[in-house]
C-alpha cells in the first residue's frame, strides 16, 4: 500500500514526513509559488517567496545580473516543513540585479505571471 512506502521512508530517514505526504497525496493543492517582495541592500538581495498553492515544492530562483551572468539559488521542499506560507531567501550578488525569476523545469507553476520581477521596479 502507499502507507508501506511512506512508513519505510519515515523509518529510514527517522523523520515524520506527513507535512510532505498529506499535501501531495491526500489533499487538493497545486504547485504555485510567487515572488511577493524583493529587497536590495548593499550586495545582498532578499526575496520573499509565497507558497500560494500550499503544495511543498522546491524553490528555484534565478537572478540575472547587469553584466549578464546569472546567480541561482535552490532549496528543497523541506523549506515548507513547518507549514509556513512565505519564506525569505537571501542571495549575495556582486553586481546590480536586473531580474529575479522563479522557475522549475520539473514542476510547472499554476500561475507563472507572478514568477518574474524586473528589479528596476524596486529601486
Amino acid at each position: 500500500t502507499p502507507w508501506d512506502m511512506f512508513y519505510t521512508f519515515e523509518d529510514v530517514t527517522k523523520q515524520n514526513l506527513s507535512w510532505f505526504w498529506n499535501p501531495w497525496f491526500f489533499e487538493s493543492h497545486i504547485p504555485d509559488l510567487a515572488i511577493k517582495d524583493v529587497k536590495n541592500e548593499n550586495n545582498k538581495v532578499s526575496v520573499l517567496v509565497e507558497n500560494i498553492g500550499n503544495l511543498p515544492v522546491p524553490i528555484e530562483l534565478t537572478l540575472t545580473l547587469e553584466d549578464g551572468t546569472q546567480t541561482k539559488l535552490a532549496t528543497s521542499t523541506q523549506i515548507w516543513q513547518h507549514g509556513n506560507k512565505e519564506v525569505w531567501l537571501d542571495v549575495d550578488v556582486k553586481s546590480k540585479v536586473k531580474t529575479v525569476e522563479l522557475k522549475n523545469k520539473n514542476i510547472p507553476d499554476a500561475d507563472a505571471t507572478n514568477n518574474l520581477i524586473r528589479f528596476e521596479n524596486y529601486e
